[in-house]
């Protein structure tokens, strides 16, 4: 898992790791800009649009390694949830940067209802 905010080279690590271990990323803005493009997060608050993401995120990584297979997630997430995830998914890095959490909510408002 790659965790961090905005601009700190997590999706360039996260790429350039998959790269090396032939691993697919789970991208939170992959995965979320097609659900905001078809206005399928319409109605929901920005807590449950991030609970929907993460869950759907979770549900992917956890198939990839009951195959046997290794994961790179690329998301923003919040220590609840790392720590949530930490049972089935080994945290190998995590970047963090000295950014007011204000900046990290901006970062996703664009995909996210109500950020």
């Amino acid at each position: 898992m790659v965790a961090g905010l905005q601009a700190t080279g997590k999706s360039t690590l996260a790429e350039l790791v998959a790269h090396d271990l032939a691993a697919p990323v789970f991208a939170w803005d992959r995965l979320m800009a097609p659900l905001k493009k078809h206005r399928m997060l319409a109605g929901l608050d920005y807590e449950k649009c991030l609970d929907l993401g993460f869950d759907l995120i979770q549900s992917l990584v956890l198939n990839q390694l009951r195959l046997g297979q290794p994961a790179i997630v690329d998301s923003l997430v919040d220590q609840r949830r790392i720590d949530a995830w930490r049972p089935a998914v080994e945290v190998d890095a995590r970047i963090d940067a000295a950014r007011p959490a204000a900046a990290g909510r901006a970062r996703i408002s664009g995909l996210v209802p109500g950020a």
